[in-house]
């Protein structure tokens, strides 16, 4: 497993390091981007089933993994940035890059950046391009009565929150695996020995709080919404799109996924997972190898 891959760091010019892990040998630049509560060994699967014609890195974000966390974080742009330094840094003119739930975002946004150097991007399990909206706890199950919170302030006080971040600091691995397996490991679940290293790189996050933040009040569309009035990039993103979504997904609602569709227009290209939850990967990385591989290089 992952014979081939090497865990490697590079200093950004921001001050930040970023950890990654490469697969070399390919000529095809990939770049795999994690999601929340997560880093780049969640993609350990795919290293050992992505077409040998890429050349592979997935990356840490700031505050995740190995990575460093000088700067918090306050948008989903800060992130994006940290990615352009990174493969400039690495060399990277041209290149595909594939964003998993929160890394989707990332991987939009930087499309949005540098149009004429991504080639395409692969979102599975995205986020919206409108957000993730946070809502206030007490409004939960009751959709007319829902309130979208709009502070930090807000949404550190969510006893949700709270709960999260504290099963993080006390390293409360077995909350962590009941709140995986209930939403994101729903349909399938890793080997026991990957889910421990899984829960291990959990517990390294240092920005849970930020990232529900940034996630809540990200908007690349024209449109406004409560936290946002919308910064109008996604208009730049150019290149063509794939939208791998499970059909049994419980943290992407499906409006998310018609919001991306209606969004992208021609430049998106829906691939559903039948029967799949939030990680296809985990689901069925083959099949998901299988969709890249299409997209991007044939």
């Amino acid at each position: 497993m992952m014979n081939d891959v090497e865990l490697k760091s590079v200093e950004l010019s921001n001050g930040e390091t970023l950890a990654y892990r490469l697969r070399s040998g390919g000529d095809e630049p990939l770049l795999l981007v994690h999601g929340n509560m997560s880093s780049s060994l969640f993609f350990d699967v795919l290293f050992d089933t992505l077409d040998k014609r890429f050349q592979v890195i997935a990356v840490d974000l700031r505050g995740f993994g190995l990575s460093s966390y000088h700067r918090p974080i306050r948008h989903i742009e800060d992130f994006a940035e940290d990615l352009l330094l990174f493969v400039n840094t690495v060399g990277w003119s041209q290149f595909s890059i594939l964003g998993w739930s929160t890394g989707g975002g990332a991987a939009l946004q930087l499309g949005s950046m540098i149009p004429d150097r991504v080639r395409a991007i692969i979102l599975l399990a995205s986020m919206s391009t409108r957000g993730y909206p946070f809502y206030a706890a007490e409004a939960e199950g009751k959709s007319s009565e829902l309130r979208r919170l709009t502070t930090w302030d807000e949404i550190a006080a969510q006893e949700k929150s709270r709960m999260m971040e504290s099963a993080i600091e006390r390293g409360d691995k077995g909350l962590l695996r009941a709140i995986y397996d209930a939403v994101v490991f729903s349909t399938a679940k890793p080997s026991e020995k990957r889910y421990e290293a899984y829960l291990d790189e959990m517990l390294l996050q240092r920005n849970l709080i930020d990232v529900y933040h940034a996630l809540n009040i990200f908007n690349m569309t024209n449109e406004p919404h409560e936290c946002s009035p919308g910064t109008g990039a996604l208009k730049r993103v150019s290149c063509p799109i794939l939208c791998v979504q499970g059909t049994d997904d419980l943290v992407i609602a499906r409006q998310m996924t018609e919001e991306l569709i209606q969004d992208l227009g021609e430049r998106l290209t829906l691939a559903e997972g039948k029967g799949f939850g939030h990680a296809p990967q985990i689901d069925d990385a083959q099949w998901l190898s299988d969709q890249i591989a299409q997209f991007v290089l044939e």
